[in-house]
C-alpha cells in the first residue's frame, strides 16, 4: 500500500504509525472506518504487522508493532 493519508486505511495506518491505538469505536469516529478488523486485515496482507490487545472492559485495540 501506498502511503497516503487521504483514504481511511492512510490516515489509520498514520495514526498507528505515531505508536497509538485504536478501537473499534474510535476508528468509526476519527477515520470513518466501520470494520476496523477488515481494514486491519488489508493492512496485515500490505505487510504492516498490526497486533491487539484486549484492554479494561474487554475493548480490543489494534497497534502497530
Amino acid at each position: 500500500m501506498t502511503s497516503t493519508t487521504t483514504t481511511k486505511q492512510g490516515r489509520l495506518l498514520s495514526y498507528l504509525q505515531r505508536g497509538l491505538s485504536v478501537s473499534a469505536h474510535s476508528a468509526f469516529t476519527m477515520f470513518g472506518v466501520a470494520n476496523l478488523s477488515a481494514t486491519v486485515n488489508d493492512l496485515r496482507k500490505a505487510g504492516h504487522n498490526i497486533s491487539l490487545f484486549t484492554g479494561r472492559g474487554g475493548v480490543t485495540r489494534y497497534y502497530l508493532v
